[in-house]
This record gives C-alpha cells, structure tokens and sequence, in this order.
C-alpha cells in the first residue's frame, strides 16, 4: 500500500484531528483510520494498475515519494468529498487541484513522460537507452561505433 495517513492528514489539515483510530472514533465528526486505509488501498490498486505496463512491481528498494504523494492526494480528495458537508469555494479550489494535480502526475509516469528515478523500468526492446540502462551493471564492455578499432575488435 503507497501513501499513509499522515500524508492524508498533512493534505488535509482541517481533519488531521477528526481522523482518529477505530476505537477512539466515536463522535459524528470522527473518521475511522480504516476508512482512509481502505481508500489508500483504493489508490494503490489503481496507481499499481496504471503503472505496471511501465515498471517492476512492486518497488524494490521502497517506493518513491512521488507515488506516496500521488495516492495522498487522491485518498484526500475522495475523504473530503465524502466528509466535508461545507465547503467553501477557497477549499473546494484546494482539494480540487490535489485531484487534478495527481491525476496528471500518474498520467505523465504512465505515459514515460515523467520518470521515476530509481525504480526498474519495464524493458520493451528497441531502444538503446533503455538496453544500456538496462545493461549497466553488466561484464560486457561498452563501445560505440565512432572508434573503428573498438567496434571491429567485437566483430
């Protein structure tokens, strides 16, 4: 699972306070921990979805920040939607953006536009940087074709 509850918390500071564990939330204003865990899930499904055509899941080595944001922002976006009774324009603004923002973001990692350094891309053949990239780590040593003697000792 991406994402935690203090990164909802910290995109939504109007209910840092309200989102409290199951067992201490018993008001009408209170939000169960769980519910925002289920919709972290919920994006994290949906961000592994979008994303796996792209890049080895699940993230060796920790997940990016940038993918912790992303589902931040959205399980923001839809517990402010389901809580949030009165809204003003100014917030209406805000959580609107956080939506509208993460959805572009996962868009251009989607799309390759937008890279996720450090995290192992999905090879899909033809393209030499992404075979040398690949190929870093490997014992083969690495020339190109501008030297003649360096290319026609591999021939």
């Amino acid at each position: 699972m991406y994402g935690s509850i203090e990164g909802v918390k910290d995109n939504l500071p109007r209910f840092a306070e309200s989102i409290k564990p199951d067992a201490q939330a018993t008001g009408r204003t209170d939000i169960k921990e769980t519910t925002v865990i289920n919709y972290l899930q919920e994006f994290s499904s949906q961000v592994d979805a979008a994303l796996s055509g792209e890049y080895v899941l699940p993230f060796t080595g920790g997940t990016p920040p940038v993918v912790d944001s992303i589902v931040n922002s959205l399980a923001a976006y839809k517990l402010a939607r389901r809580f949030w009774t009165v809204i003003g324009n100014e917030e209406n603004v805000m959580i609107s953006s956080l939506r509208k923002d993460a959805k572009e973001l996962l868009e251009s990692i989607e799309t390759g536009s937008y890279i996720l350094v450090g995290a192992e891309r999905i090879y899909k053949g033809g393209n030499e940087v992404d075979l040398f990239l690949r190929n870093r780590n490997s014992a083969d040593e690495i020339f190109t074709m501008e030297d003649p003697v360096s290319w026609q000792d591999k021939l």
